[in-house]
């Protein structure tokens, strides 16, 4: 039986070279996005070349009832996770007096609120099976700040 990783964000940039890096190592993937379902189809397409199954989920980690949902899909559909990777992220390039309180709450909500909802909706299988990783991909700018990403950085931090 195969390993079965899931990584949100997985449609382009890390996430994807992500997703294809662990088919290349032969895990089933679920590759997850918010809304670009055919670059997230591409990137099962390159997958599937390496032999493993591949499937694309689109939904909002900000949202935990769609969370839940998509690990009952993947369960269902691959089988239950070996590996999460919270890749699923959205920067803000605003300087602090300009971010609007609704900026501040979608940035947290996607990069704090993302994780969390992903990682307590994972828990229930892999604690089921004893067994799983999960991965937080972070950014340098958590450790130093970014200019004009007050948000972002504190994320990431």
């Amino acid at each position: 039986m195969s390993k079965v990783a899931i990584i949100t964000g997985a449609s382009r940039g890390i996430g994807r070279a992500t997703a294809l890096k662990l088919a290349r190592d032969g895990y089933d993937l679920a590759v997850c996005c918010r809304d670009n379902k055919a670059l997230a189809d591409e990137v099962c397409s390159l997958a599937r070349e390496y032999g493993v199954c591949a499937e694309s989920f689109v939904f909002d980690v900000a949202d935990s009832y769609e969370c839940e949902n998509a690990i009952t899909q993947i369960c269902e559909s691959l089988g239950c996770p070996d590996v999460l990777v919270n890749n699923a992220g959205i920067a803000l390039y605003k300087m602090i007096v300009d971010t609007t309180d609704d900026d501040f709450s979608r940035v947290m909500a996607v990069n704090v609120g993302g994780t969390f909802n992903m990682t307590r909706a994972v828990l229930v299988p892999m604690v089921k099976a004893k067994s799983g990783s999960i991965v937080n991909v972070s950014s340098m700018w958590g450790v130093i700040g970014g200019s004009c990403e007050s948000v972002y950085s504190a994320t990431k931090g």
